[in-house]
């Protein structure tokens, strides 16, 4: 079904032009662009856990405390994320998505780039400001577009595919990072991982073909209840599944990342690693068993979807309440090789949880609705949960350093675990609506 003209695609200009009528896109260029999805989705995290491994060095460098350094990360990423997110999901939704993906991608890379540039603490949160806002586009429109290239039954394998790179981008960036900064130091490291994306923006814009919306949902999937945003919000509020799971999602979200930003902080200061230790062992560790996760849990939760959507969101909520003992137990141990064997056996528990999250979203929502889905899930999750998690482990480590040395760090990161119950609860209600609102899709 041809999408109609809207005021919006007149009033946004390139990121939003009309490319219809669309040539039909094979399964070899589906798999090209998912291939350079997952790359620019690689390129996103690379930079987003580089910060991570950096935190140390700049907190020492600029002379700020570990309050300022969980602020930062909340204020600049987090929120500046979470907020630029919802508009342009928007244009996600209403627009095209490939010349949106591309341009953020361009865009990120260069305040990354300045970022390195950065000789105080003002200057790095405005370059890191830049970062957030145009990465906020990578979620919402790569979802989308997954959505409308591949059927449901396959959509959570393709996004575990998509977000993989993400892992691989953690174990590269991490070891880039790590290299890089220990010789020349941490201005350096963010220069070398920019300029990358500015290239890969421009090969993106030039190669990767828009699909077109709702293709794999039927012709009646798209309807007159998202024509506008306010008319998309209420319609995404009338669905329960759909805010269920961005509730959920702002709880796990809120510990996956205050474990993300503090957990490397953790292993320098309890265990004695060395920065380049640190960025290699823990980019590896970390990353391949998130691609393991996501492949393991994609793979399971498509098998299970197919007796219903409400499957594929216990799977989450079982998978979570199975991790919270291995987490908790993972501060607490000194033994290292223990400390690294628990961490394994968690992220295998947790680690595909956002992919699957995802596609039980996209689908139970409308085509001209599931970026905008994406965006509130980030804004929940990412914005106020990324805000919180990071901020509030590093105000516990302030306080409790001065009675514990650095094992106060170790006791803040038993948040973790604390947040993990009442989502797993969540995801469980989520769970009862799933399938009728899954069939009012199907059934348009």
């Amino acid at each position: 079904m041809a999408d109609a003209p809207t005021r919006a695609s007149v009033q946004l200009g390139p990121l939003v032009r009309k490319s219809e009528p669309f040539a039909a896109i094979s399964s070899a260029r589906a798999a090209y662009v998912v291939a350079m999805l997952t790359l620019v989705a690689m390129l996103a995290m690379a930079d987003q856990f580089s910060f991570s491994i950096l935190l140390d060095p700049i907190r020492r460098d600029l002379h700020v405390s570990d309050t300022a350094m969980g602020l930062l990360v909340g204020a600049a990423s987090s929120i500046v994320f979470a907020i630029a997110g919802i508009p342009i999901a928007r244009i996600a939704d209403v627009g095209n998505r490939r010349n949106l993906l591309a341009a953020a991608t361009a865009l990120w890379s260069l305040a990354t780039v300045l970022s390195g540039v950065a000789g105080s603490f003002l200057q790095l949160m405005g370059a890191r400001i830049g970062v957030s806002a145009a990465e906020a586009a990578v979620q919402p429109s790569f979802v989308s577009m997954v959505a409308d290239l591949f059927a449901p039954a396959r959509r959570a394998i393709v996004i575990a595919i998509v977000m993989m790179g993400g892992s691989v981008g953690i174990v590269v960036g991490s070891i880039v990072t790590g290299a890089v900064s220990a010789r020349y130091g941490w201005h350096m490291a963010f220069v070398v991982l920019g300029i990358p994306g500015i290239l890969i923006g421009m090969l993106f814009w030039l190669t990767v073909p828009e699909p077109r919306r709702g293709a794999k949902d039927g012709a009646g999937a798209i309807s007159r209840e998202t024509a506008s945003t306010l008319a998309a919000l209420r319609y995404l509020l009338s669905v329960p599944t759909a805010w269920r799971l961005i509730l959920a999602s702002m709880l796990f979200l809120t510990s996956q990342s205050a474990m993300r930003v503090w957990l490397p902080t953790f292993f320098l200061r309890v265990h004695g690693l060395t920065l380049s230790q640190m960025g290699a062992s823990f980019g590896l560790i970390i990353g391949l068993s998130s691609m393991l996760s996501m492949a393991i849990s994609a793979l399971l939760s498509d098998w299970l979807a197919k007796r219903g959507e409400s499957w594929r969101i216990r799977f989450i909520a079982v998978a979570l309440l199975l991790g919270i003992p291995f987490i908790a137990f993972a501060t607490l141990v000194n033994r290292l090789w223990l400390v690294w064997t628990l961490i394994i056996i968690f992220q295998l528990l947790w680690g595909g949880v956002p992919p699957v999250v995802s596609a039980a979203g996209v689908g139970v929502v409308q085509p001209r609705a599931r970026a905008l889905w994406v965006s509130l899930y980030y804004f929940a999750g990412v914005g106020l949960g990324g805000f919180f998690g990071p901020l509030l482990v590093g105000f516990m480590s302030d306080q409790l350093t001065s009675r514990f040395g650095a094992l106060g760090l170790r006791y803040s990161l038993l948040a973790v675990p604390a947040l993990l119950l009442p989502a797993a609860l969540l995801y469980f209600w989520s769970s009862l609506t799933a399938d009728r609102d899954a069939q009012r899709i199907s059934a348009r």
